[in-house]
């Protein structure tokens, strides 16, 4: 929108200066030097204000992320507590406790989804022949 206010303004300018002649020209110089200032400078204050909201939009992701990070793992962590609640705690000397009338058993880790962790998917190595030395 802005090009095409300035290119309507720029090609007004440019037919009066044809049809007025020098004189308007020397005239209308500052108030058109002016102008150009004027909107160079409203362009400069669109780009910060604009660098500041993308900052502050980036800032309010990150914080969203971090804190729906934190209740997957408080909600895993809840998850394998009870589960380990439920299976009974490990008596002294290595000794099994029965909970419920059945015997304990081991549970592996629980798992992250992948929308939560961190880590990408490990490539697959690919081997490739080596060039010779006669090439």
């Amino acid at each position: 929108m802005f090009r095409v206010g300035f290119v309507v303004g720029a090609v007004a300018g440019a037919a009066a200066a044809l049809l007025l002649g020098p004189e308007i020209v020397r005239r209308s110089r500052p108030t058109a030097k002016a102008a150009m200032k004027a909107a160079i400078m409203a362009a400069h204050e669109a780009r910060v204000h604009g660098a500041e909201i993308a900052e502050s939009v980036e800032d309010l992701f990150a914080e969203a992320k971090s804190e729906a990070t934190a209740e997957a793992f408080a909600a895993a962590a809840a998850a394998q507590a009870k589960t380990a609640a439920g299976n009974g705690a490990a008596a002294p000397n290595g000794a099994r406790s029965s909970g419920k009338g059945r015997t304990a058993r081991k549970r592996g880790a629980v798992k992250r989804s992948q929308a939560v962790s961190a880590k990408r998917p490990k490539r697959k190595s690919v081997k490739r022949p080596r060039a010779s030395a006669d090439a």
